[in-house]
């Protein structure tokens, strides 16, 4: 794509939604892989009004788009993403009291409750929620403390830890659809499965296609009445589980969906591949199903490293690995007919 048009287009986009859109914007600096070439356009949206405003925009003006969270369950493939890139930053929490019958409670009354209704948007980050809302006493999200995505991608992907997942406390969901109307989503509709749901990429690599028809923007979850000592305590024994027991440093978490009944961790120990590494990539020496990034990795290493633990799984033990990581955009030398082509 020519420099012009990357700035016609950049223009227009601004001029549309009222931001700054950046052009050829790296996106190994919003992955926490570190991974993944440029975005044609790049722009963050930090409240619900501007998300919405910016979906829409790009559908108006035939732009394909993708809509991120904090980057920790993405790869980003080498050539990029052609088209805009719209990161989530909205970060409004509210919360009503109920009481036992589920009726709200006036602002006096709050003590007398023992559930509430937390309001949040898509792109609150889950560590951010479980803080407040254990500090006001509230219990359910504090299991999110060791998660570093945002509360929406958990939606997708059902995140859960510690015994606990979304399914769990999710009521409902507020989603921009197709027509470009909110709509509001009631955890029946949303196909919560293990780390899936009905926005979830399926298939062995799970790719996630460009301009989806549904953009989550809001999350509704019912939490109950604990202490803030307790909520504390729980945050620091979870963390302290994570940091005992997973690698750090540039990973996007779980790479494969763990089998029923197995390991996806312990499959690929099995056939030899923990601690194996191509180019700067590794699964880690520490838990073979973390993918890590041990400097310069580009996802073209990463996908080498997705296809021999699949291929060697697959013969030795007749179990096909399924990624848990959702893999966008394109790989080097690739371009599609999309966002480039405008």
């Amino acid at each position: 794509m020519s420099a012009a048009l990357l700035r016609d287009t950049a223009a227009e986009l601004s001029a549309a939604t009222g931001l700054v859109v950046s052009e050829r914007e790296p996106m190994s600096r919003y992955t926490s892989l570190r991974i993944g070439g440029s975005a044609d356009w790049f722009v963050t949206a930090t409240s619900r009004d501007e998300l919405i405003g910016a979906v829409r925009a790009a559908r108006r003006l035939g732009v394909p788009f993708l809509v991120i969270g904090n980057g920790t369950n993405l790869l980003v493939g080498d050539g990029g993403v052609r088209g805009l890139v719209i990161r989530d930053r909205a970060q409004a929490m509210s919360r009503t009291v109920l009481t036992a019958d589920g009726t709200p409670l006036p602002p006096e009354r709050e003590a007398e409750g023992m559930q509430a209704l937390w309001r949040v948007d898509a792109g609150v980050l889950w560590t951010q929620l479980a803080r407040v809302s254990v500090a006001e006493g509230w219990l359910g999200a504090e299991w999110g403390n060791s998660i570093p995505g945002s509360v929406g991608a958990g939606v997708v992907s059902n995140a859960g830890a510690h015994g606990s997942d979304m399914a769990g406390n999710l009521c409902r969901v507020w989603v921009l659809d197709a027509t470009d109307a909110v709509v509001a989503y009631p955890v029946a509709a949303l196909a919560l499965g293990y780390r899936t749901s009905r926005f979830k990429a399926q298939g062995a690599y799970a790719r996630r296609g460009l301009s989806p028809a549904e953009i989550i923007v809001e999350v509704e979850m019912r939490l109950t009445r604990g202490t803030r000592a307790e909520g504390e305590r729980r945050m620091r024994e979870y963390l302290t589980h994570r940091q005992a027991t997973q690698p750090q440093g540039k990973s996007a978490g779980s790479t494969f969906k763990n089998p029923l009944g197995d390991s996806a961790g312990r499959l690929i120990e099995a056939v030899g591949l923990k601690g194996h590494r191509i180019g700067q990539a590794q699964f880690s020496p520490r838990h073979a199903n973390f993918v890590m990034n041990l400097g310069g990795a580009t996802a073209s290493d990463v996908l080498a490293l997705l296809e021999l633990a699949r291929t060697r799984v697959l013969a030795q033990t007749g179990i096909a690995l399924e990624t848990e990581i959702e893999i966008v955009g394109e790989e080097a030398g690739e371009r599609s007919n999309g966002g480039g082509s405008r």
